[in-house]
């Protein structure tokens, strides 16, 4: 999962309020976009970056290491 996470392929990532993201998600489909986007995380009040799949944590520490 990492890999995938940072592989240097041409992305993007924006952060939405989830009250917006319904909207965002119909915008990026009307551009043709829909397939290509997902949710891949969601803000926590620990500053720290926490990675997870499948109920396995693959990282996590703080956001200054």
């Amino acid at each position: 999962m990492i890999p995938a996470l940072f592989a240097e392929e041409l992305g993007a990532v924006i952060q939405v309020r989830q009250d917006d993201s319904k909207e965002v998600f119909a915008k990026l489909e009307a551009a043709g976009l829909g397939e290509c986007a997902a949710v891949v995380a969601q803000v926590n009040d620990t500053d720290s970056v926490n990675v997870s799949f499948a109920g396995e944590v693959l990282l996590n520490e703080s956001r200054i290491d």
